[in-house]
C-alpha cells in the first residue's frame, strides 16, 4: 500500500505558495524530507529516477543559500535557488539545521507534489553521510582569502569548490511502484473537456499517449491562480462540430492568449517536427477563428460575447522541460511556416516562473503585465531579421521590463 507524506500546515502552506521549487524539513523520525513542486514531465523525471543534486552554498555567497539541480537533461539541468530553511545552525553559523541533518544522513525522504499542489508520490531514497568531508570544506573556505563575485539570479554554474559544498542524492526509478489516488481539488469546477475526474494517480498519466494529459493537467492547475476558470480562463473551448479550437484560452480585457501544448517524448526529429507544425496550425486556425468567425465557437460560458471585445492575439506554444527546443530542432517547422505565423514556444516551467514573477512584481496588475510582456517578446522577435523563432526554455530577466 503505497504511503503520502503529510506535512505540517506550515509547511503545506509554504508548499503551495511556490510556483514551483523544494523545501527541506526533518519529519517527527528524524529523516530530513526534501519536497519537490514541479510541472508533469519534469516529475515524471524524478520519478524515473533522474539524477539529483544540492549544492550547499558557500554563505561568502549567499547565506544559508541552497540550488537543487535535477538532471532531466544530463547536459541541461533545470536549477532552483532558494534560502533559509527553518532555524539557522547553532554550531555551523551561515548554515540552516535542516541541511546540517541532510549531510549526517543516510536515508532521505522525497515527497512529489503537482500544480494543483497534490502529494503525488512520498518515497525513500539513500544518500551517502558525507558530514565529515563537509566540516574539512567549511574549513578551507573560511580560511581562503579568494575573492568571490555574487550573482544576482543565483545561478552559479559551472560550480566549484570555493562556490558550494555538493550533496549527491541517489535517486532511484520508481516509475512501476504504486501510487496512491488522491482528490482532485478542482473537482468542483466545472471545465470542458476530459479532465474533470474526481481521483488523480500519477501511474495513470505514465502509458504511451496519456503523459499529454497529465501536461495539461499541470498548465491548468498553475492558470487557475492566476485567471478565473471559465470567465477569463476556457478550457479546451469547443468548435460547434464538437472539435477542440485549442487546448487553453485565456481573455482578458481586450486581449486573448491562445496556448496549445505539447509534451513529445520521442526522439525522432520526425515526431518534434510532426507534434509542433500540428500545434503552430491549431494555433493558427484558432486565430483566424477567433478573428473573423466567432460563430463556429460554441458559447459555453458566454465566451463568444467576449471574444467580441478582442483586440490582440499571441499564440503560445508549451512543452516539456525535458524536451530540447532551438532553431536547428525546429528548422523544418519554420520552413513550413512564415515567421508571423509561429508562436512564441515557450517550456512549462518558464511560463509558470514568468506568471508566479509578475504578480509578485504587481499583484494589481498582473494580467495587463502578463499581456505586455508576451506583446513585447513577440515584437522583438518580429523585428529581428536575424531570428528564425522565438524559444523560450530559460527564464529571462527581460520579461520584468514591461511593467504597469
Amino acid at each position: 500500500m503505497p504511503s503520502l507524506y503529510i506535512p505540517s500546515d506550515k509547511v503545506l502552506e509554504k508548499v503551495n505558495s511556490l510556483v514551483q521549487g523544494f523545501w527541506l524539513v526533518i519529519d517527527d523520525e528524524g529523516i530530513p524530507v526534501l519536497l519537490m513542486k514541479f510541472e508533469a514531465s519534469i516529475l515524471t523525471s524524478l520519478i524515473a529516477g533522474c539524477k539529483i543534486e544540492m549544492v550547499v552554498r558557500n554563505p561568502k555567497l549567499e547565506n544559508r543559500g541552497s540550488t537543487l539541480y535535477l538532471y532531466d537533461k544530463e547536459k541541461d539541468p533545470l536549477w532552483i535557488t532558494w534560502q533559509k530553511f527553518g532555524k539557522e545552525d547553532k554550531v555551523y553559523i551561515g548554515f540552516d539545521e535542516v541541511i546540517i541533518r541532510l549531510l549526517q544522513t543516510e536515508k532521505l525522504r522525497v515527497a512529489y507534489y503537482n500544480h494543483h499542489n497534490e502529494p503525488v508520490f512520498t518515497t525513500v531514497i539513500d544518500k551517502k553521510n558525507t558530514f565529515n568531508s563537509f566540516k574539512e570544506w567549511v574549513i578551507d573556505i573560511y580560511s581562503s582569502n579568494e575573492l568571490l563575485e555574487k550573482v544576482a539570479d543565483g545561478y552559479y554554474a559551472p560550480e566549484t569548490k570555493d562556490k558550494g559544498f555538493t550533496i549527491n542524492i541517489e535517486n532511484k526509478d520508481s516509475s512501476s511502484e504504486e501510487k496512491m489516488t488522491i482528490f482532485n481539488p478542482l473537482k468542483g469546477i466545472e471545465w470542458n473537456g476530459e479532465l474533470n475526474e474526481s481521483g488523480y494517480n500519477f501511474n495513470n498519466y505514465l502509458k504511451d499517449g496519456k503523459h499529454g494529459y497529465n501536461q495539461e493537467i499541470s498548465i491548468k492547475g498553475n492558470l487557475i491562480n492566476y485567471f478565473t476558470a471559465n470567465e477569463e480562463l476556457y478550457y479546451s473551448p469547443k468548435k460547434i462540430d464538437g472539435t477542440e479550437l485549442i487546448d487553453f484560452l485565456i481573455h482578458y480585457k481586450k486581449a486573448t492568449i491562445l496556448i496549445e501544448s505539447k509534451f513529445i517524448l520521442s526522439e525522432k526529429q520526425t515526431k518534434l517536427n510532426q507534434a509542433f507544425s500540428k500545434a503552430v496550425t491549431q494555433l493558427n486556425e484558432a486565430e483566424k477563428i477567433v478573428r473573423t468567425d466567432l460563430t463556429k465557437i460554441e458559447n459555453d460560458n458566454d465566451i463568444i460575447e467576449k471574444l467580441t471585445d478582442n483586440e490582440v492575439i499571441i499564440r503560445l506554444c508549451l512543452f516539456n522541460d525535458s524536451k530540447t527546443v532551438n532553431n536547428e530542432k525546429l528548422k523544418n517547422v519554420i520552413g513550413k511556416f512564415e515567421k508571423t505565423e509561429l508562436p512564441i514556444f515557450i517550456s512549462c516551467t518558464t511560463f509558470f516562473q514568468l506568471l508566479g514573477d509578475i504578480k509578485i512584481k504587481n499583484e494589481e496588475f498582473y494580467k495587463y503585465n502578463t499581456i505586455q510582456n508576451l506583446i513585447f517578446l513577440y515584437n522583438e522577435f518580429l523585428d529581428d531579421n536575424e531570428c528564425d523563432i522565438v524559444v523560450t526554455k530559460e527564464y529571462l530577466m527581460k520579461f520584468g521590463e514591461k511593467t504597469v
